[in-house]
């Protein structure tokens, strides 16, 4: 690989590291007027589970609690939280790659494509499966006198007390958006020069 598509490469994978290790517990769903492109410290759901305060590490419900008679939510988070610390780990080991491709080894850039390829593989896998869980209903379980499997986008928490519904949030985002640098980066270490 030519040194300015290494540096860039480095630099893209380094950037999208963070979206992802950034990114990963922040919120994926939060109420409707919230702001979604901030970080909230209100109401949330992450990959693993609903917070009342989104900055605080305290769950009020894991996914596994709250879901579990939903045909295949449960699943789906536990699918998305594997693929998304997998593909941090990938596209680490990629960008630590990409620096011994600049320095000294012209072949390891097969291998940074490869693993950018199976990282940006592993992240489609992880938002796919919340974007699955936020626009379908996943059967029907009442608690309360709410329909825990509903769309997500539906969703008015377990309690009823977010009557605006739910919208994707700041965390989604942030992984949509390094798949996108990810595959980017599959044509940039291409480039000769």
């Amino acid at each position: 690989m030519g040194c300015i598509s290494g540096v860039l490469f480095g630099l893209l994978q380094f950037v999208a590291v963070a979206l992802v290790a950034v990114g990963t517990p922040l919120a994926m769903f939060l109420p409707r007027g919230e702001h979604a492109s901030r970080i909230t410290s209100g109401y949330c759901i992450t990959m693993w589970g609903i917070r009342d305060r989104c900055l605080l590490l305290v769950y009020s419900g894991k996914p596994e609690d709250v879901w579990s008679e939903c045909n295949g939510r449960t699943s789906r988070f536990k699918a998305a939280q594997v693929c998304a610390v997998a593909g941090a780990i990938i596209l680490a080991v990629s960008m630590l790659a990409s620096v011994l491709d600049t320095c000294c080894c012209c072949c390891i850039k097969y291998l940074c494509l490869l693993l950018n390829l199976v990282a940006v593989i592993m992240l489609s896998i992880c938002w796919g499966s919340l974007l699955d869980c936020y626009l379908k209903k996943q059967g029907s379980h009442l608690v309360g006198n709410v329909d825990v499997c509903t769309p997500l986008h539906d969703f008015p928490g377990v309690d009823n007390s977010h009557p605006e519904r739910m919208q994707l949030g700041v965390g989604f985002l942030f992984l949509v958006i390094a798949t996108v640098i990810s595959f980017a980066n599959v044509f940039i270490i291409l480039i000769p020069c």
